[in-house]
């Protein structure tokens, strides 16, 4: 027993001195050097080191040669060695001088490793510099540099370590230096690689949510994030810190209810309060909560239900301010509450917080705060320190190696919302303040927004994320009109039109413009027809399983949405790397992908001449509507005001005349008062819109924007109606003065007259194809007949497509032969394709819009042609003649137009479109069509050609049917050349007969049904 005893304390002895005694390392290195230190790790393994032991090898390190270091190196290991040389524990010991003596020690030792070709050391050497230059102001610009050479040496490394340096590369170019493209180039070096496992990516996949939250790129976001969310593998506070950023996202996305279940949950997995006082991850995640949170209410203007976020964020506000960075996430919505709640004396007390933290570094992210102060400052009139929190915001973010136009490369999307807010600023100012110096920072920011806008939208990858980012550009283009307006209209320089033109330009079908951008790379950018056969591929497999995970949300199928997640994640960064592969490999694809294909004016009045013909180009703005009219030697721009009750009745009128010339049901008893309203409301519209327009052109060619791409042009009245009975037959139509077509942009046009031709000598003749509605199919999903059970015959469309078929060449599918699949496969080999289909629009989904074909129970094709399919076709036709209902209508998208099923098929190929407007008659539509396609017989061109058949149904259209809405909803959109059509060898003059035979009875037919309807 007394033995046990003994022994027990010896060892108690024993393990103190080993364990707290504490040695003179100076001494040893002096005494013994390296072999000293060796054997004090051997005798004591569990010695306590101490900040002064670290500095103590570090001015040893200093001292010795590259091959006391190497020894070193071997016996401390990273553990040990990498303290010794942190300047978190150094700079206590180092002055400034010494501080920068250190940094020169560790890169004149980083030469010695690579010249060795010693790739694992030095790229610990490397990381370790990074880490220091946190903590060394001169040394700050550096740390990217660091990082960057870091990752150019990753393939040679351990891959232990590579995981790790790519995490704080990327960290540290998204959270610092806000960099977006080089971080997401540096973790995608883990998803693409196939040397980690899914669980080791995890991290990664949480960096890259967070990565594409902050680029605004919320789909992938999302798709990120639930990798992490949904996996078992995630430890608790990467999945708490993962429901944050969802409920980010969904925030961003305006899901509050989402956005806040997320953070519920988050918050019920919060510790314990006290925790506070001392654990980091704590306070992180409460910031990250409650100020997630209280953003949402802000959001939704629930200022009550903001209040307890509100008392927790200033309960334990000490805490939250001293954690850093992180302080940031509770200072800006608490500042942006203060300012709501109009609360000076709780707003300027944090001011005074950020004050006395301004001389830290100055890093990317406080941009945002600096945004949310001037905010505050201009609501109250301060405008001087707004802009000048604006400008300092702008100076963290900007790139200062340019020369001329700023160009920002840290947190563009913060930096694209802070220069919106300069301009409501500037703009706001010069209408009290008519400086030169104001002028000329307006128009010099409305040049950085827009080149930002650009700069920002080649970024992104996918489409909806683009169309969020197109939300601020019409008010970056209005801002930029005034200001150029304002210059045109002090120095009458022609030049300032010529920019409002390339401006308005820009303004429109931007998402078109760049697909077709792209589709012209890949044709002539040398790119292998293998790789663009796989870039198709690709991109139409995303936009499949995008519709298929729509329909597994709207059915809350959990499983099947965790699938479509996974494969769109894969598809989308397949297609990256394949782009990514394409611009680098292929520079001329690069070059015509991003190129600014706006034409000039010149090119376009010298077709114009050719033509002779007026091109007419709106932008309807908040504040003012422009109109730029061109001609073969003119350019002219027509600025109207729409503040107040003119906007109202701008509005008022383009929704009101819609609605008069597509309502059917109105027809039948039409009152004289209607009558002169509809006369009055039109004729208004053309002296607005047209008056000082119209020339001795025979052609006008508009571009339309905002409501006005609802309005055919051709029913506005040229002159003041006052008759005493309801005529439509005989009014004063544009119709009957010019030949009316329309186009995206004078670009697009262009675009298209100067494409080579590309149909093939088989792509001859008509496809035309009418489906048929009523035919019994078994054993068809039920979604599938749910979008069919309130589809009726269409006999006129049928007639339509028979008429075509007794008349011309090409290939013909009726009724029960009218599928997708045989569409499909035969529509990229005709010249001109006709599809008289129902059409379904789906307002909410655009990419859920379609042609309906018939139904044949196709287990491959479900005989409805979506949008999002268009895009993957392959059609180079002349013509494609949508003879369906609402094939011209949509949604209207900001920046880019009327989202319709007829601007689907423009991604397809076809050169021009003969779209409708709204639903439209069957009668009345067989007559119009079969005048069209004998006009293109005769050599018309297509808008002369839908013109005069136009005129003729009217000439023939006595009483009711005289209306709009049996005659007007057709539009011609694209080119407007000739297309050849090629009759069959019946006489000419036997078909004309047996066509006029026709005519007069589907009129007579037509008068009756129209009364009846």
């Amino acid at each position: 027993m007394l033995y046990k005893i003994i022994l027990i304390l010896f060892l108690l002895v024993n393990l103190f001195v080993n364990c707290l005694g504490q040695v003179d390392v100076a001494k040893i290195l002096k005494n013994e050097g390296v072999t000293g230190l060796e054997n004090l790790i051997i005798q004591k393994p569990s010695y306590q080191w101490e900040a002064k032991d670290f500095h103590q090898i570090y001015l040893f390190f200093k001292q010795v040669g590259y091959e006391d270091r190497q020894q070193l190196y071997s016996i401390l290991g990273e553990r040990l060695l990498g303290p010794s040389l942190s300047m978190s524990i150094n700079r206590q010991f180092l002055d400034g001088e010494e501080m920068m003596q250190s940094f020169a020690l560790l890169e004149d030792y980083r030469v010695q490793l690579k010249e060795a070709e010693k790739w694992n050391d030095w790229a610990f050497i490397t990381q370790i510099l990074a880490e220091n230059a946190y903590y060394h102001l001169d040394a700050f610009s550096q740390i990217g540099r660091y990082y960057d050479e870091l990752m150019s040496v990753w393939d040679w490394v351990d891959k232990k370590k590579q995981r790790y340096y790519a995490v704080l590369a990327g960290n540290h170019f998204m959270a610092v230096e806000q960099n977006y493209e080089r971080a997401a180039t540096y973790f995608l070096k883990v998803i693409n690689s196939t040397a980690f496992t899914k669980k080791e990516k995890l991290n990664i996949y949480s960096s890259l949510s967070e990565l594409y939250l902050r680029k605004k790129d919320f789909n992938r976001a999302l798709e990120y994030g639930s990798i992490v969310l949904k996996s078992e593998m995630h430890d608790s506070i990467k999945y708490l810190q993962q429901l944050t950023r969802s409920g980010n996202i969904y925030k961003e996305l305006g899901n509050f209810r989402a956005a806040e279940d997320c953070f519920l949950t988050a918050k019920d997995l919060l510790p314990k309060e006290e925790k506070l006082a001392y654990d980091p991850y704590a306070k992180i995640n409460y910031s990250y909560v409650y100020s997630g949170l209280l953003e949402i209410q802000l959001e939704r203007k629930k200022l009550k239900k903001a209040v307890p976020y509100v008392e927790m964020l200033e309960k334990h506000l000490p805490y939250f301010v001293a954690q850093g960075q992180g302080a940031f996430l509770v200072l800006n919505p608490l500042m942006q509450y203060y300012t709501i709640k109009n609360d000076t004396t709780s707003y300027l007390y944090l001011e005074k917080i950020l004050k006395e933290n301004e001389n830290r570094v100055p890093f990317a992210f406080m941009a945002k705060t600096l945004t949310i102060r001037g905010d505050y400052w201009f609501q109250r009139k301060n405008l001087t320190l707004a802009l000048n929190l604006y400008n300092r915001a702008l100076d963290l973010l900007k790139n200062t190696s340019t020369n001329e136009l700023v160009v920002y490369t840290q947190d563009e999307p913060q930096a694209l919302e802070t220069l919106t807010k300069k301009l409501d600023l500037l703009h706001w100012q010069r209408q009290y303040n008519n400086s030169i110096a104001t002028e000329e920072d307006f128009y010099r920011t409305t040049q950085q927004a827009r080149g930002l806008l650009d700069q920002i939208r080649q970024s992104l990858t996918t489409k909806s994320a683009k169309q969020k980012l197109l939300d601020n550009a019409p008010k970056i283009y209005e801002y930029s009109l005034e200001a150029i307006g304002r210059l045109y209209k002090d120095s009458k320089d022609i030049a300032y039109l010529r920019e409002m033109f390339t401006l308005i330009e820009k303004s429109k079908a931007i998402l078109l413009s760049e697909a077709l951008n792209e589709n012209l790379a890949q044709s002539f950018g040398g790119v292998p027809d293998t790789l663009r056969t796989e870039e198709r591929n690709l991109a139409n497999d995303i936009k499949i399983y995008e519709s298929k995970l729509l329909d597994a949300q709207r059915k809350d199928k959990t499983i099947a949405i965790a699938a479509f997640q996974d494969i769109l994640l894969r598809k989308r960064a397949e297609l990256d790397q394949l782009k990514k592969h394409l611009e680098a490999s292929y520079p001329k694809y690069y070059e015509l992908k991003f190129q600014d294909r706006v034409v000039s004016v010149e090119a376009v009045q010298e077709i114009l001449a050719d033509k002779q013909a007026t091109f007419v180009s709106y932008f309807v703005g908040e504040r003012n509507l422009y109109m730029l009219s061109l001609t073969s030697d003119q350019i002219n721009i027509q600025i109207e005001t729409l503040v107040g009750d003119n906007r109202n009745s701008f509005s008022k009128d383009l929704l009101t005349l819609k609605r008069r010339l597509s309502n059917i049901l109105d027809v039948q008893s039409y009152s004289k008062k209607k009558f002169d309203d509809f006369c009055t409301q039109s004729h208004r519209l053309y002296q607005l819109l047209l008056s000082k327009v119209v020339n001795s052109s025979k052609k006008i060619i508009i571009s339309a924007d905002g409501l006005l791409h609802y309005i055919p042009f051709e029913t506005l009245l040229m002159e003041k109606v006052n008759v005493e009975t309801v005529d439509f037959k005989d009014l004063p139509y544009l119709l009957k003065k010019y030949e009316v077509s329309y186009q995206y942009t004078a670009s697009l046009w262009l675009e298209l007259l100067k494409k080579e031709v590309i149909v093939k000598s088989d792509r001859k003749g008509i496809l035309g194809m009418a489906a048929t509605y009523q035919q019994p199919v078994t054993n068809i999903p039920q979604d599938r007949m749910v979008l069919r059970q309130n589809l009726v015959e269409l006999e006129g469309a049928k007639n339509e497509v028979l008429f075509l078929k007794q008349t011309f060449k090409g290939k013909f599918w009726l009724e029960t032969s009218a599928t997708e699949a045989n569409f499909k496969q035969s529509s990229g080999n005709y010249s001109i394709v006709h599809l008289a289909l129902h059409g379904l629009v789906n307002n909410k989904l655009p990419m859920k819009s379609g042609l309906v074909f018939t139904e044949n129970g196709d287990t491959i094709e479900d005989n409805i042609l979506f949008a999002y399919e268009l895009s993957s076709l392959d059609l180079n036709t002349d013509l494609l003649v949508l003879s369906a209902c609402s094939t011209g209508d949509g949604i209207y998208q900001k920046g880019e137009g009327v989202l319709s099923l007829g601007r689907g098929f423009m991604y397809a190929g076809a050169a021009s479109i003969l779209t409708t407007l709204w639903q439209i008659n069957d009668q009345s539509t067989q007559t119009i069509m079969q005048y069209f396609y004998q006009n293109l017989h005769k050599g018309m061109e297509k808008d002369v050609a839908l013109q005069q058949a136009k005129l003729s149904y009217l000439a023939a259209a006595d009483g009711p049917i005289g209306h709009p809405v049996f005659w007007a909803a057709y539009v011609l959109i694209g080119d407007t050349g000739v297309v050849a059509i090629d009759s069959k060898t019946t006489s000419a003059w036997w078909w004309g007969l047996i066509g006029f035979i026709v005519v007069l009875i589907v009129m007579g037919g037509l008068r009756k049904k129209a009364l009846a309807e």
